[in-house]
């Protein structure tokens, strides 16, 4: 006799605290900060239900979700390895011109490294980047 089991452990957000609190690490749309809750679910029917690591970053438009707690880490982590380079210095009798980026440059949303936009997988941590 055979038995397929469907189901399994899912976040849902319970209650919305701040608007637009953050951006989103993985597509950097607006993000907001919510409480949420660990569902389990068999056959896709919600049977049992406690608080998850309260609170946590939601994003509005990819639906991710991420503990506060590894948010902050994750600011921190990307703070301290990435930071804009130094301008060149100004030439005699040059006027020295704003440093600026010329594209946007894409983050993994696990290790915050520079990720190819055509990259299904981060080359660093290998996290899917879908």
């Amino acid at each position: 006799m055979f038995f397929f089991f469907f189901g399994g452990v899912n976040q849902e957000v319970r209650k919305e605290i701040h608007k637009g609190f953050a951006v989103c690490p993985r597509c950097d749309s607006p993000a907001d900060l919510v409480e949420y809750d660990n569902v389990f679910r068999a056959f896709f029917i919600p049977l049992w239900r406690w608080s998850g690591d309260n609170p946590a970053i939601a994003c509005e438009s990819c639906g991710f979700l991420m503990p506060m707690s590894q948010f902050q880490t994750l600011q921190e982590a990307a703070l301290k390895r990435f930071k804009p380079p130094a301008p060149p210095p100004a030439a005699a009798g040059r006027r020295q011109q704003d440093w600026t980026p010329t594209a946007p440059m894409l983050r993994c949303w696990s290790c915050a490294s520079p990720v190819d936009p055509s990259f299904r997988f981060c080359p660093q941590c290998g996290s899917s980047q879908n």
